[in-house]
């Protein structure tokens, strides 16, 4: 019995990570790509009506999303900011006909939104917290 729920614990844990890797690796991509000023995101943030800031913000939250998403205790953080940029991208996709579609950020924010759920058990306390 110990080692079947072993074996759970195991193919539970390499789920997470099945979900969790390649969002990462996206996320520091783009937020990268972001930061760079890299095509085409300057021209999307402008044609959205963002300034050149808002672009250097949103990569940097991405890229902090991403690399928070790779240390266990702190996914849940990564997690949550991710779900926050995801959600103005699905609002940005919904209300300008210039990107990507909605398609994709919805997806993300979902994926998103199960591994905060997930995580957040597992997540650092901070000080002061319970």
């Amino acid at each position: 019995m110990a080692d079947k729920a072993r074996m759970i614990r195991v193919l539970k844990t390499i789920g997470i990570w099945v979900l969790t890797v390649p969002v990462a690796l996206v996320f520091v991509m783009i937020g990268t790509a972001k930061l760079r000023g890299s095509a085409p995101w300057p021209n999307y943030f402008d044609a959205w009506g963002y300034a050149a800031w808002f672009r250097t913000l949103i990569g940097v939250l991405q890229l902090g999303s991403g690399l928070l998403l790779v240390v266990p205790k702190l996914a849940a953080y990564g997690a949550g900011i991710g779900v926050v940029v995801m959600t103005g991208a699905v609002f940005t996709e919904l209300t300008h006909e210039i990107g990507f579609g909605v398609r994709t950020p919805a997806v993300y924010t979902i994926i998103l939104l199960a591994l905060l759920m997930i995580r957040r058990s597992r997540r650092l306390r901070l000080p002061g917290e319970r």
